[in-house]
């Protein structure tokens, strides 16, 4: 009755405590939590001090009983010393006997002058012996009396060392066992009351995360699904457009074309004029010299001289004709050369700008990606998690990844279109410009820098 009791209290205090949880903000539930994890590293380290307290008093009985050691073996030195010592007594004794009998053999007729000496040095040196030994066995024996009295002394010692050791240490295993259960019994609630709270928050959490996430998902791919429309429409009426500037292109080059052919004609006419006029020249110029010659000696054709001078004249009007009529051709031909130049520039000049444009689109792009301050590797991990937990299948995460994947790639490929496209138009009009010099070389024009 009393457990149960106890249960239900807990239960209405767990929820009256999820309620007010529940009422609570994220920074109050996060002091709630950090007073927790003070309480618990307050009550790990009572925990540590005991356990040290207890390996320190381990240390002192293993000291005691080293000290106990060395005084057993204090005990069995001085025993075996006692032991060392009637041995050598005996050994005197026989070495005695030994050296009187070799006296005796030795020194027959010495010993039967002393042996009434020797009779009477023996018992006064047995007497002597006598009291020596007494002595020394009533020293031996009072040493002996000492030695087990200090031994029963170290032992009763013992015994009471060994007796108020163990009281201390079962009363400390009781204190201690006592503080265990106190701190089990606080705690067990507290733990679950914090393990609950966790789980309430973990789940909000999840669930805050997930529809963070789906709505993120969803404005990234409006707004990616807007801009490859943009972009393809775009995209789309440049191209038309190009398109239609490359054929008004190709009509003015055929047209220059065709001009260049004439003008080449026409030029080779005048080329070959001039050529047969100054031939004449040369020839008349001949003629005149010789007729210069002639009038020194002959004043009759002086008439003919005067002819001569006139048609002279004429031919230089024809000359300066022509050479009017091939610097007017020659400023035509730069006035052609200039109007080139001015198409080519402002082409150049309209593609640059179209480029930049979309080139600045891109980066505007990706500015504000990198703006929108995601945690991506937190959200990685959260949604591997989430994954984990709902039990969704590797499949569809491949598939929805193989989607974006494949999102990424089409944008990616049409952004390097675009960059080939504008390479190769400008690629077409140095081509164009090129073959436009090579005909002007040709027909022995120098352009004008």
């Amino acid at each position: 009755m009393i457990k149960s009791r106890l249960k239900n209290k807990k239960k209405t205090q767990a929820k009256n405590n999820d309620t007010a949880l529940r009422k609570l903000s994220a920074t109050e539930l996060g002091k709630i939590v950090k007073t927790k994890k003070e309480e618990l590293n307050r009550i790990i380290q009572k925990k540590h001090l005991l356990e040290k307290k207890l390996e320190e008093k381990k240390d002192e009985l293993e000291a005691f009983s080293k000290e106990y050691t060395e005084l057993k073996n204090k005990i069995e030195l001085i025993s075996k010393g006692c032991e060392e010592y009637d041995e050598k007594v005996d050994q005197e004794k026989k070495t005695i006997k030994n050296k009187s009998i070799f006296y005796n053999f030795q020194n027959a007729d010495q010993l039967k002058k002393l042996e009434n000496e020797n009779e009477n040095l023996m018992i006064l040196i047995n007497e002597k012996h006598e009291e020596t030994m007494d002595n020394l066995l009533s020293y031996i024996e009072e040493e002996r009396i000492h030695l087990d009295y200090v031994k029963n002394q170290n032992f009763n010692e013992i015994n009471e060392l060994k007796t108020s050791f163990d009281m201390k240490i079962k009363a400390i295993e009781e204190i201690f066992k006592k503080h265990l259960e106190e701190y089990d019994n606080e705690q067990k609630y507290e733990l679950e009351e914090i393990i609950d709270n966790y789980s309430i928050m973990e789940k909000n959490e999840i669930i805050y995360l997930k529809n963070l996430y789906n709505d993120h998902i969803k404005d990234m791919n409006e707004i990616y699904m807007n801009m490859i429309n943009d972009y393809k429409k775009y995209y789309f009426n440049k191209i038309r457009e190009n398109i239609s500037k490359i054929k008004l292109l190709k009509n003015q080059i055929n047209e220059l074309e065709v001009n260049d052919k004439e003008a080449k004609s026409g030029i080779n006419i005048h080329n070959t004029e001039n050529l047969s006029m100054l031939e004449k020249i040369k020839t008349l110029e001949g003629n005149r010299e010789i007729l210069n010659k002639a009038l020194k000696f002959y004043s009759k054709d002086f008439v003919m001289y005067k002819n001569l001078e006139l048609i002279y004249n004429e031919n230089n009007v024809y000359i300066k004709n022509l050479k009017g009529f091939s610097q007017n051709f020659k400023e035509k031909i730069l006035q052609v050369e200039e109007a080139f130049k001015d198409l080519t520039t402002n082409e150049n000049d309209n593609f640059d700008d179209y480029f930049e444009n979309i080139k600045n689109k891109n980066t505007d792009l990706k500015n504000k990606v990198k703006s929108l301050n995601l945690d991506l590797e937190s959200l990685d991990k959260e949604l591997n998690l989430y994954i984990k937990e709902k039990g969704i299948k590797q499949e569809d995460v491949i598939t929805v990844r193989k989607g974006i994947d494949f999102c990424i790639r089409a944008y990616n490929k049409e952004f390097n279109n675009l960059l080939y496209a504008e390479r190769k138009i400008k690629k077409k009009l140095k081509d164009s410009a090129n073959i436009y010099e090579k005909k002007l070389k040709d027909i022995n024009i120098k352009k004008e820098n």
